[in-house]
């Protein structure tokens, strides 16, 4: 499967996943078309260069409220996105490591064979899982859904 195609199933199971959580920010039932809406294309502030919050609490949601995913919800994405691939209960996955990281470019420690990729330092996180005895990675940039990586490159360094 191709990085894109990951980033869009992700990003599906996120959605389902911030819908399910009711955020006190959703639109009422009886919002119409065009009405504004925080966190859309309209030019307000999507809070996606805010990075990670490095949250713990497991009840936070899997946004920071203005659209930016924090690790806590994205290493929730990763464990529902594992579960369902594996056909795993998810109270069978451990959650094996979740931090924040620096990636060393901008193929997030997951560079496809002819892949071409920025050469810039990205703030980001890496979540390892494991499943029946298997360590399965999902990397991210910070404040983006994660996606599973099946041949890891190790980050630049833990900490950002």
């Amino acid at each position: 499967m191709h990085r894109t195609a990951r980033v869009l199933a992700t990003t599906a199971v996120l959605a389902l996943l911030a819908g399910a959580c009711g955020a006190p920010d959703d639109p009422s039932p009886s919002a119409e078309p065009g009405d504004e809406v925080d966190g859309g294309l309209d030019g307000t502030d999507d809070g996606l260069d805010d990075g990670l919050d490095g949250a713990t609490d497991t009840d936070a949601p899997a946004d920071d409220g203005e659209g930016s995913v924090t690790l806590e919800g994205a290493t929730e994405v990763a464990v529902a996105d594992l579960a369902a691939t594996t056909g795993t209960d998810e109270a069978d996955i451990e959650v094996v490591s979740a931090e924040e990281v620096t990636w060393s470019d901008g193929s997030l420690g997951c560079p496809e064979p002819d892949g071409m990729y920025t050469q810039a330092l990205v703030p980001g996180y890496r979540i390892v899982l494991s499943v029946a005895g298997e360590q399965v990675d999902y990397h991210g940039a910070a404040g983006s859904p994660p996606f599973r990586c099946d041949d890891p490159s190790p980050p630049l360094d833990a900490g950002t």
